[in-house]
């Protein structure tokens, strides 16, 4: 049961998510966003966006460039973020990534080499 303070945690985090792409979808092409997007689906192809949020169901075989992601399902691929990348205790990243930012919760998979982004090249990014 979610208590008072949770349930607001979550519309919090639902007020800033610009788009949602449920578990019922299976995409296979790229896909691109000026925006946040969750992602709870199957997607078969390369993702670019803000900030991207792979739910727990959310399947990803392709590479992914964007400035901050959370991983809480399986993505296969390489990912270069230009801010924080996060993996929860569910998620799993195979493949490279360059971050400028890393968090692995406990249980939380990286199977691939991570590169660290220096203050200097991240400012060349934005």
């Amino acid at each position: 049961m979610l208590g008072k303070s949770n349930k607001k945690n979550n519309d919090e985090a639902l007020k800033n998510i610009d788009t949602l792409i449920s578990n019922s979808l299976e995409i296979s092409g790229d896909i691109k966003s000026e925006k946040t997007l969750r992602l709870d689906c199957f997607v078969k192809g390369d993702i670019t966006g803000k900030g991207i949020i792979i739910g727990e169901t959310g399947k990803i075989f392709g590479n992914i460039i964007c400035e901050d992601i959370i991983i809480s399902g399986k993505v296969e691929g390489n990912i270069n973020c230009s801010g924080k990348l996060q993996i929860t205790n569910t998620g799993e990243q195979i493949g490279d990534i360059e971050v400028y930012s890393i968090v692995i919760e406990d249980g939380g998979v990286l199977l691939g080499v991570c590169k660290m982004k220096n203050t200097e090249e991240n400012k060349k990014i934005d």
